[in-house]
Formats: structure tokens, C-alpha cells, sequence
């Protein structure tokens, strides 16, 4: 596993640099519900490396408006960093914001089984996430292990 998740991150450092200087649009894209009050988006690449990553996003204020993963300020660099590389992305609002760590799991889990049957199954799944989005992939990874080939935790409150 080191040496995939070596390679994985070498891909996403190398994608977000192309992603400033070409612009990538995905060549299919989902969007639906996935619980109350949640969306999810899924985008695929036209040159697809079966490898699928699951974004978590970081905490959003408390009394701020749910909103689709697109329209979250960070995204859109990330997904259109991976897609340059040749992965799906999968992401998902949670159905409520501040410290919803509980939600901001389930839904995240979620995305793999709602992957599968409008895109197929990958040979690789990792997890991306920040801030309170670290968080959330470090537990899938703990408690799902078998399922995620990788994680990258950026910024999260991962201490004791």
C-alpha cells in the first residue's frame, strides 16, 4: 500500500498543478440525493484510470446553508485536479453543517454504492479530505479498511 499511496499522491500534487494551466471538464456527471437534506455529485473522466476518489469537505459554518459539493470553495480545483489525472471523483454535501462528523461519515460511505451501478466498479478507492473532511477519511479508513486502497488527510483534527 505505501507505494500505491506513494504514486496517488504524486498524481494528485502533479494534477493540481496541471489543473491551474488546463482546464479538464469531466465526461460524465451524476448528481441526486443521497439522504435527507444531502447531494452528491459523481464526475468521470473521458480517460478513466478505474480509480475513484471519495471526497470528504472540511467543516462549513453551523448557520450557513447546505449547498452541493460544487459549490463549496475548494472543490472545483480538486475535482478538476483529479479528473487531469484520470480519476472519478465522488463527493457529497452532509445534511447539516457545523460539526456533523457522524453524517459527514455515512455520506461519504455512501458514495462507493451509489458509484457502482451508474459508472461501475473501480480497482482502486481512496479517500481525500480536509479539515473536518481529514477526520472523516481517517475513520472510514479505520473502520472500512478493506474497502479504501489509500487516504489523504489535509489539515484535520486527528489528535488525541
Amino acid at each position: 500500500m505505501p507505494h500505491v499511496a506513494g504514486r496517488f499522491v504524486t498524481a494528485v500534487l502533479v494534477g493540481l498543478a496541471l489543473a491551474l494551466a488546463i482546464p479538464v471538464h469531466a465526461q460524465s456527471h451524476f448528481e441526486g440525493d443521497i439522504g435527507p437534506g444531502s447531494t452528491y455529485e459523481i464526475d468521470l473522466p473521458a480517460v478513466w484510470n478505474h480509480s475513484l476518489v471519495l471526497y470528504a469537505h472540511g467543516l462549513v459554518q453551523a448557520d450557513l446553508p447546505v449547498v452541493s459539493p460544487s459549490e463549496l470553495p475548494e472543490f472545483d480545483t480538486i475535482r478538476t485536479a483529479l479528473l487531469s489525472s484520470g480519476f472519478a471523483v465522488a463527493a457529497s454535501c452532509y445534511s447539516s453543517n457545523g460539526w456533523a462528523l457522524a453524517d459527514a461519515v455515512r455520506r461519504t460511505h455512501q458514495l462507493s454504492g451509489i458509484f457502482r451501478p451508474k459508472v461501475g466498479s473501480p480497482r482502486r478507492t481512496f479517500l481525500i479530505g480536509a479539515s473536518l473532511g481529514a477526520l472523516v477519511a481517517v475513520k472510514l479508513a479505520e473502520t472500512q479498511a478493506r474497502q479504501y486502497d489509500g487516504v489523504l488527510a489535509l489539515c484535520g483534527p486527528l489528535g488525541g
